[in-house]
């Protein structure tokens, strides 16, 4: 049995976007504690400075108040424009916020849209069987991860 990740044409650049978005938000990365530099109040208990804190990503990107009850599903259109607009900003965040966000964020995206526009537009790509995740710091496999690889008939060079 073969599972079809999605088709592929010149148009639609912005869906292979919302697959990338997608696949950040199911497999968000455990990012290290950060420690208070004064003391925090929150709901009247308050945390003394050098606490060490975190946001946990992987609640946030699979809380279903914001994702929905098929939260643990892979659908990209999540990230269309219409579904972006109606989300709190803060409610995907893939390389983090504010002065530890991840300076090669941009470029780690241009790098993915760019490798996935040239691969697609030569192969046809579809998993073999269902793939399992363990969450570690960064997600992972359970077990391999069997593709099947067609070229296209009429692909481009690039």
């Amino acid at each position: 049995m073969s599972f079809q990740c999605f088709s592929f044409d010149q148009h639609t650049f912005p869906y292979l976007m919302q697959c990338i978005r997608e696949s950040l938000r199911l497999h968000a990365m455990l990012m290290p504690a950060r420690g208070l530099i004064e003391p925090l109040v929150i709901e009247g208990v308050t945390i003394p400075p050098k606490t060490g804190i975190m946001i946990d990503f992987y609640q946030l990107h699979h809380n279903p108040d914001i994702w929905g009850e098929d939260h643990m599903e892979y659908r990209p259109e999540r990230f269309d424009q219409g579904n972006v607009a109606q989300r709190e900003p803060l409610a995907f965040l893939p390389f983090s916020v504010g002065p530890h966000q991840c300076i090669g964020q941009r470029i780690a995206m241009q790098e993915l849209e760019i490798i996935g526009i040239r691969v697609l537009r030569r192969f046809s790509l579809g998993l073999v069987k269902e793939a399992k995740t363990k969450f570690r710091i960064v997600g992972k496999p359970a077990s391999e991860v069997l593709l099947t690889i067609k070229h296209r008939q009429n692909s481009s060079n690039l």
